[in-house]
């Protein structure tokens, strides 16, 4: 079955599982957070697991995040519904190499007929400033709004505080 890419608003792409009914969805983008900025409350009904400690970072790459429910990942933490959560600053998944969405497929392709089948959504625009972040709570919202069966949310991305490594 073909992985279809369908935009989500203007700022993501949502590749669709081969299963339908799926639940899960991979969140594939950098991020982090201001020291100071606030949390947001996880939507009723939905849960985000994160594969990084809070305040870490890590080297991921596209087809380590597609695939941490078919090698058995550990969930470093699980957000439940109505828990709080920093709301991160996400932003477009590149890695040296290109060809990002290309990967996204094929990596989606290997899960086909296996019990892990998410759905994964990417930031799809790298503009200059501001505009080129989204929250953890909007990217939630936006993919609910066009797919309201997926409730579980895995992110293996950066968890760390902006700017506190740089010199």
């Amino acid at each position: 079955m073909p992985i279809h890419r369908v935009a989500v608003g203007a700022n993501l792409y949502l590749f669709q599982s081969p299963n339908p009914n799926s639940n899960q969805c991979v969140i594939l983008a950098h991020s982090g957070r201001k020291e100071d900025e606030g949390a947001t409350a996880m939507p009723a009904g939905t849960s985000t697991h994160f594969y990084t400690a809070d305040r870490s970072s890590t080297a991921g790459n596209v087809a380590s995040s597609v695939a941490l429910g078919r090698e058995g990942r550990v969930v470093h933490e699980t957000i439940r519904p109505g828990a709080g959560v920093s709301n991160y600053r996400l932003e477009k998944f590149h890695e040296q190499g290109g060809a990002t969405y290309r990967k996204i497929k094929n990596e989606m392709a290997r899960n086909t007929g296996a019990e892990w089948q998410p759905h994964v959504v990417t930031i799809r625009n790298r503009k200059l400033g501001a505009a080129r972040t989204m929250q953890l709570s909007d990217v939630i919202t936006e993919v609910q709004r066009e797919h309201p069966g997926i409730t579980q949310f895995h992110f293996s991305g950066c968890r760390g505080i902006i700017g506190e490594h740089e010199d």
